[in-house]
This record gives C-alpha cells, structure tokens and sequence, in this order.
C-alpha cells in the first residue's frame, strides 16, 4: 500500500468543480408517506430510506448480471452488532474514528457550537462519547449472488466510483429501479456518524484485468474551513496514488482491510459471493424497522413467483436470530398480493370482489400496464368511521342512497383523524419494488389494488420518478421531468383514479325501491282519482318532446381480445343539431357521459364495463363521474369520442349509451339525447 495514512480528507480545488460532502442532504427532510392503513404502523424514515435504496442498488446490479448468466439465488443480509474492548478499539484505530472525534473538536473550537451543524452531524453521537467505551453499534449489509461493483477506475466507468464518490452520474441501463444515483444519500442517512465502508466482488473485466475486489470507505459531511484551509467534507478511507489522489484498495490489499474491520472475505470464483459488503457505521435503524420497511415496500419481489430474492435480518445484541419478512402474514398486505397475483396472470372470471384491467396505449406506449383490484364488503372497504382498522360497517352502508356519481359518497371518514382507511394503489414497475401506495379516493367505499407496469412503459415512468423513486410526477411544466414521460404518468394515474371510482360506485349498496314502500291509504286514493279522471271526456294527449339540440352518431364493433375474449371499440361523433345555435364565441359547454355496460335479467342491475375513453383535447374528464367529460363545442364542429373496453368473456352481452347535453339546460330530459346500442 502507498501513502502514510489510510485516509484523507479532500480540499476543495478551484481548479475544479466541487460539492458537499453532505450527500444526505439530498434527503434533508424526507418524510415516508403513509396513507390510509400504513399511518398506524409508523415505520422510521432513515429505516425506509435505507431498506429502499440499499436493497434497490444492489438488486440493480444483480439483475444486470443475470441478463449475462440467468437469474441466481439474490439475497440481502442485514446484520445488526455491538463491538466492545479490544474490538471496538481495534475498529476504532483502523477507520480512524479518533480523527473524527478530533474533526469534530476542531471544527467547533474555529466555529463555535454551530460547527456539528456546520458538518451534518447531530448534537450526540458515538464520536462525542469515543472516550467513554461503551460499545460501537455496527451494520453490515450484504449481497449474495449480487453483481458486485466492477469497472476500471478510471473516469465514470468505475460503479464504485459512481456509487460511494459521485453525485447524478448513472449509466442509463434499461429497467433499473435507480436513475439519478442519489442512493448512496438513503445510505449515508442511515449512519449517524455519516460514514460507510463498501468492500465490492466482481467479475473480472476485461478493461481492468486482474482486479475482482475492491474496498472503499467514505465519510461524508458538509464543506467547512480549518486552519485557513477549505474541505468539502469528505474523508477518504483508500489507498493512495504516488500523486496523492485516492484509490481503492483492490483485491489482497481490499482482502486485508476486510479482515482487519471484520468483514468476510470474498472470492470471485464463488458465484454466490459475488457482490457487495456495507459497513453503516453508528446506525440509526433497527431491526424491526429493517423487516418492517422491507416488507411493506419489496413484497412484490418476495412474493414473485418467477424470482429467486430473500432479504434477512439479524440482530446479535438481541436473540441473534435470522428474521425474514413476512408479507403473506400481514393482514394489511393481503389485497395487493392477491391483486399483485391478479395482475400477473390472465382473468379466468369476473369476480365481484375482483377487478383486473389491460390499460390501452398511450401516445405510442401499446400497453401501459395493468391494473387489478380488490374490495372486502364485509371489512376494510365499509369500516365504521372512527372505529379504525378492521372494523365493517356494513349495516349503516346499506342506508346510503345511490346518487349515480362515483364521487359522491354519503360515508366520508376522510376528515376523521381516528379512520385510516383509504383507497390505495400500490405502482410497482420492473424492480418489484412498491414505488408508492398512491390514493386514489378518500370517502368509503374502499378499493385497494396493484399496477403493474410493463416493460413497454418501465423506464419512461422511471423517469418521473424524484430521487427517492417513491412517485409519479405529472408536471409537464417543470423541465425535470420529459414532457412524453409525464403525459404517460398523469394520464395513467386518471385511469388508475377511474377504474377504482367505477368499482367504488359498483359495490356501493343501491337504495331500496320505492315499489317496496306501502302506503294503503293512499293507493286507494290514487285509484279513486285515476277512475274519475278517465271516466271525464277525452283523454289528454301528452306534450310534444322537446327539439334534441345535439346530433350523436356512435359507432361500434367487437373485436378478438387475448385469451379467447373479445372487446368493444368505436367511435361517437357529437355535433349541435339544426335546433340549436351556440351562444358563447368560443363554443357551449356540453357534458359527454360513455358508458358500456353488461346486460343482466335486470337492467338496473346491469354493471359497468371498463371502457376507456379518448376525447378532444378541450374536453376533461369530470372528476368522481367515470366516463363523464364536459368541453366547449362550436357551431359547425364535431367533437369525436373514441372508446375501447377491457377484454370480456364472448359470451356476455353488452349495452352502448353515449349521452350527451348543454350544461346550460341540465333540467331539459337527458333521454331525448341519448343513443344507445346492444350487442
């Protein structure tokens, strides 16, 4: 090894470009989103943080790799210990932690007792009380059958160099779960010392012959100045180049500095030890925080038939037992594994709990992905407000009135502080990792689901993603996020809105008839009436219907859909008729409803076909009225509606409406101006 010292901390060059240190300020605060359910189960930030983008970095590489070899047993490995005496001195000496604690001292004695602020660092940690002896908390995170972090270092082609050094220097690598390498920042958060040892294993490669193994640490806090000298806050633990410019250490060197801080060795010639060892110095996570977070975010990769991936977690200072997530056992999961499950495989049947729907393209994406979704009548999907979790509410549901709008609901626990139920999404892309538990509605009913992207539009909803990939932005206008990507994102979470608002409006409890209501008294009555109006001259004919003041042609026609199923599409062309002339210059404001509908024994039983709609661009979708939309129409114009519905079983019989009526005369009978067919 060359240089004097293991490690060293890097001036700031105005020859060069430079950033802070403080990587984990690019998490400054982060907060976890817990919708609905989750909010009950408070999982820690820095526990999320960690589980999302340890896991998902090295899940990355290791499925580059299996694109080279096939897929292999992955797994990731928590272990949580404490070392004491003579081993905790010897880590001590070996990372340098007494440099730090000196840093520490001598940043403040310059700057006062602003300058643990100064460096990112909270008011105590095990660097204030190095002297004390008590025990040093470690955490090592560990890859098997992962990719490892090959590549010569040399520019960006190093991933260590891109992982541990750099800041938004990615490879943009089709279907990974990361894009902007801000990861490290959701490690760095998870040390409270903000340091980081990273021992890596390979393949060799053949721009870096020789080389399987390296090892790297890092310590990252904020820029400051000591002793008229300026730092950008990050310490190197590497070796070092006869320039002074740090190196890793690389293979028996790498093997040695393992050995030395007690990491296990690893061999290239192994398959299963290839990947990478995380030393998180002074964690601020523990265990049940670690399985926690794992379950509620990666069971869809540990519940992934067609995938080999286990994450476990160990803590030696407690029963030293190796636990394991159990997302099959967590009742609040259960409706996004089944609809995960749903997702995958194609629908047998039409089950009224059950929902799955193949979205249609968008603008060049041919299938977007799918979405399935689940209800519970008897539990969460009519829980009685403020009685919290798991509770039904059943009985005082059958009371609601149906108003025939999807959005408006007689049951609101959202303004409830004590309700935690929401209609929940979970959007899960290539990683099978839960991007977001996206709510889709807030008043009861309830609906949960899972979207499941496809390859198709993986890496354009990617790019929406912040650096916590932990949403969908929609915002066109901002510049960050491709305005084709975004456009993608906004338009599927309002279909994702749309099938849940029309399954909400479905299993919504219809009112009672009023032919069940008996009043004796007054049906004698009425007969009375009836028999001595009819019996007094000649009948009255009845009023002339009103002119239709709009023209609706539709169209339609059944097409094959995968598995021996069919599906509708067409096309409806709306236009004022000769009876009205618009008033307003740039067009009246007409309100557009598409419906296709299942035909039943009775019609008012007859439920709701997914049917997507695609209108002119002026006309907007009516928010919690599924397949309404309202816009301006002209004299002389058409405004043309095109529609597909999700494949359905050939033998059900279906029923068209395209409705349609100015807003301006919403009392005039909306029958005179609908148009409906059957097949």
């Amino acid at each position: 090894m060359s240089g004097s010292l293991p490690w060293f901390w890097q001036e700031i060059d105005a020859g060069f470009t430079a950033v802070s240190g403080d990587f984990s300020k690019e998490f400054k605060n982060e907060t976890v989103k817990e919708p609905g359910i989750f909010a009950a189960d408070h999982i820690p930030a820095e526990a999320v943080l960690l589980v999302r983008e340890a896991i998902q970095n090295s899940w990355d590489a290791a499925r580059e790799r299996y694109d080279e070899r096939g897929p292999e047993d992955f797994a990731v490995r928590f272990r949580l210990y404490d070392l004491e005496g003579s081993d905790r001195q010897r880590i001590v000496e070996e990372l340098g932690l007494d440099d730090l604690a000196q840093r520490v001292a001598d940043v403040r004695a310059e700057h006062g007792v602003g300058g643990r602020r100064m460096l990112g660092l909270s008011e105590r940690d095990c660097l204030s009380r190095l002297n004390e002896g008590r025990a040093l908390r470690l955490l090592e995170v560990s890859e098997e059958h992962g990719g490892g972090m090959g590549g010569p270092w040399m520019g960006d082609r190093s991933k260590l160099f891109k992982a541990m050094c750099s800041l938004g220097i990615t490879p943009s690598t089709s279907g990974r779960g990361g894009s902007y390498g801000y990861g490290k920042a959701g490690l760095i958060r998870g040390s409270a010392i903000r340091t980081v040892v990273a021992y890596t294993c390979f393949p060799e490669h053949p721009d870096d012959p020789g080389v399987t193994r390296r090892l790297l640490g890092m310590t990252y806090w904020g820029s400051h100045q000591l002793q008229g000298n300026s730092f950008n806050g990050t310490r190197w633990f590497s070796d070092r180049t006869d320039e002074g410019k740090g190196v890793p250490y690389a293979n028996q060197h790498a093997d040695e500095v393992a050995r030395k801080i007690g990491i296990s060795l690893r061999s290239a010639s192994e398959p299963s030890q290839l990947g990478t060892t995380l030393l998180v110095i002074e964690p601020t996570v523990d265990a049940d925080g670690l399985l926690s977070a794992t379950e509620r975010f990666w069971w869809p990769a540990l519940c992934d038939d067609e995938l080999a991936f286990e994450v476990s977690v160990t803590d030696e200072t407690a029963d030293g037992r190796e636990r394991h997530p159990r997302p099959k056992q967590n009742s609040d999961l259960k409706a996004f594994l089944d609809t995960f499950s749903n997702a995958l495989t194609p629908p047998d049947s039409r089950r009224d709990r059950y929902r799955e729907h193949r979205l249609g393209a968008i603008d060049g994406v041919k299938h977007p992905g799918t979405v399935a979704l689940a209800s519970d009548p008897d539990d969460w999907s009519f829980p009685t407000v403020g009685a919290g979790r798991g509770t039904s509410a059943v009985g005082e549901a059958e009371s609601v009135g149906d108003t025939g709008d999807a959005g408006t609901d007689s049951i609101d626990d959202s303004a409830n502080p004590e309700a935690e139920h929401r209609s929940l999404v979970a959007l899960v892309r290539g990683p099978r990792m839960v991007v977001e538990y996206f709510e889709a509605a807030r008043a009861a009913p309830h609906i949960r689901g899972t979207f499941v992207a496809s390859a198709d539009s993986d890496d354009m909803l990617r790019d929406t993603e912040p650096k916590a990939h932990d949403a969908w932005h929609t915002d066109t206008g901002s510049g960050d996020v491709p305005p084709d990507s975004a456009v993608l994102a906004k338009t599927l979470l309002r279909r994702i809105t749309s099938h849940v608002n029309r399954f909400r409006k479905d299993i919504k409890p219809k009112p009672k008839p009023n032919r069940d209501l008996k009043l004796p008294v007054w049906d004698e009555l009425a007969r009375q009436l009836e028999g001595s109006v009819r019996g007094s001259g000649p009948q009255v004919p009845p009023p002339p219907s009103p002119p239709r003041l709009l023209s609706i042609h539709p169209g339609e026609r059944l097409e094959p859909a995968p598995n021996g199923g069919v599906r509708l599409t067409g096309r409806a062309s709306i236009s004022f008729s000769e009876h009205h002339t618009p008033t307003v210059p740039g067009g009246d404001l007409i309100e557009v409803r598409v419906r296709y509908q299942f035909e039943g024994a009775d019609r008012k039983e007859a439920a709701d076909v997914a049917l997507l709609v695609t209108g002119p661009e002026e006309f907007e979708e009516v928010d919690g009225r599924v397949g309404t939309y309202r816009g301006r129409l002209r004299a002389n114009e058409t405004a043309k509606f095109g529609y597909e519905s999700d494949p359905y079983h050939p033998e059900w019989s279906g029923a068209l409406s395209v409705e349609a009526e100015l807003v301006s005369m919403q009392a005039q009978p909306s029958s005179d101006d609908d148009t409906s067919d059957s097949r």
